[in-house]
């Protein structure tokens, strides 16, 4: 079902468009709702978090705001992702495989369809994964849907699903249809490649997804499973295949894997063990806040990550960067560097990771890039083919005037603020819309033979 939405004329609703939740605000939010809203670390009595006081706070509702446009955690593939201002769910491109929520796939490309979900159900923020997709709604409960249930947290078989293989919501210990509580009380989700975290207003992270194929670094169990940590969290980013977390005192913890058969493909910096556990990250400590402002220099305040590269958003609006190996994926190659390096680009105010590339969104609205070529250890795939985004070790600028945007694993979408969409890198099922291309080189504006369908969702 394809319905086109009024061009939305609200300014208010246009300017929370604009490169919505940033890394610094979602920050500032996390730090809000975990005063305002969550039992203080004397609540949290153990390892697994068990609430002792502040009980009637779970019966405050919690309203999420609709985080209106391109989805600000895509790591899918061939399938673009948004939130029109009414709260609904559209994709596009690669729709087929339960994409789209239903049992009908379309193989060739879709332009914007939209997912149906039960009646009266708002969406506030949407996040993907390779072929799945993760929801959450204005009440703060999360809904999951796709290609392969036990990635997207509600672990169906065809012999428990409904009628329209439509989103169902993830529940707690179990799938979809048992008896373990909803997930809700959630303020933010994201994915990695393969698996999904929520953060919750009371602190906690809650977990689900693959924790086999490459890792993905999801629970072994049904439904969402809770990640022990030391302190409320404040902040939570899927990477490549790893999660990171910043907790209210501004240390940063982590987890994630990877799988030795297809190289190191984690984002993590050069010494750092892969761990199914959260840990400390000894190697960011330096930038941690407490220990940064003893020294009088910025601190963390968001990271995300890529294949074999990394980086962090600085308090002051400057970037870290790093990698395992390779000091061409740092943003730097020159120095030879590859432990964290502040990267010689200032005034950013949001920092994402493809599968090979970094995006980086400044004040004055520009969008700029780096990021590597080809990948020696994707063996399937030609350099030339594999070519995708950038182009550019160190950082370039690919635009002004930027409203919004979305990076998926090997394409990036843009918004200007004179509503135009602009698109480059993988193009195999229409994700930046006709004709089809391996690769779409240079950039070129998003349509659909003129129909302009992007512009109908009104974000």
């Amino acid at each position: 079902m394809i319905r086109a939405i009024p061009p939305n004329n609200n300014p208010q609703t246009r300017k929370r468009t604009q490169v919505r939740r940033t890394a610094s605000v979602m920050l500032l939010l996390g730090l809000a709702l975990a005063v305002a809203l969550t039992p203080t670390s004397a609540s949290f009595t153990d390892q697994t978090h068990s609430r002792t006081a502040h009980l009637a706070r779970e019966f405050v509702p919690l309203v999420v705001p609709v985080s209106v446009g391109f989805s600000n955690n895509l790591r899918m593939e061939d399938t673009g992702l948004a939130l029109t201002p009414n709260g609904d769910v559209y994709v596009w491109g690669l729709i087929g495989d339960r994409i789209n929520g239903t049992q009908v796939s379309p193989t060739g490309p879709a332009k914007p369809t939209q997912v149906i979900f039960p009646a009266n159900e708002k969406i506030a923020e949407v996040s993907g994964m390779q072929h799945d997709l993760n929801a959450l709604d204005t009440n703060g409960c999360v809904w999951g849907w796709g290609g392969t249930d036990t990635r997207n947290g509600i672990d169906s078989t065809s012999s428990n699903r409904r009628s329209n293989w439509g989103p169902y919501k993830v529940r707690e210990g179990t799938a979809w249809d048992g008896t373990g509580p909803e997930l809700c009380g959630v303020t933010t989700i994201t994915n990695n490649e393969g698996a999904g975290a929520a953060l919750k207003r009371d602190g906690t992270v809650w977990y689900w997804g693959d924790d086999k194929n490459l890792a993905y670094s999801g629970n072994p169990g049904a439904g969402a499973s809770q990640m022990a940590l030391p302190r409320p969290a404040v902040y939570v980013r899927g990477a490549w295949a790893e999660f990171y977390v910043i907790l209210d005192d501004g240390d940063v913890w982590y987890w994630g894997q990877h799988d030795p058969k297809v190289g190191m493909q984690n984002s993590f910096p050069a010494g750092t063990s892969a761990t199914p556990t959260a840990k400390y990250l000894q190697a960011l400590a330096p930038w941690m806040r407490k220990n940064a402002k003893k020294a009088g220099r910025p601190w963390i305040v968001a990271v995300d990550g890529g294949k074999n590269m990394g980086g962090a958003l600085l308090s002051d609006g400057s970037i870290l960067t790093w990698s395992n190996t390779d000091p061409n994926r740092t943003g730097h190659p020159a120095d030879g560097k590859i432990d964290p390096t502040v990267l010689s680009l200032g005034d950013v105010d949001q920092l994402s990771y493809g599968a090979k590339t970094a995006i980086i969104h400044r004040k004055d609205g520009s969008l700029w890039c780096y990021g590597v070529a080809g990948d020696p250890n994707d063996t399937t795939q030609t350099k030339v083919s594999y070519d995708k985004i950038c182009y550019s070790l160190t950082p370039k600028k690919l635009s002004d005037d930027i409203l919004n945007y979305a990076l998926g694993s090997d394409f990036l979408i843009w918004q200007t603020k004179t509503h135009e969409f602009y698109g480059i890198g993988r193009n195999l099922v229409g994700v930046l819309g006709l004709p089809v291309a391996n690769m779409v080189n240079p950039v070129r504006r998003v349509d659909w033979n003129g129909s302009n369908e992007l512009a109908k969702l009104g974000i």
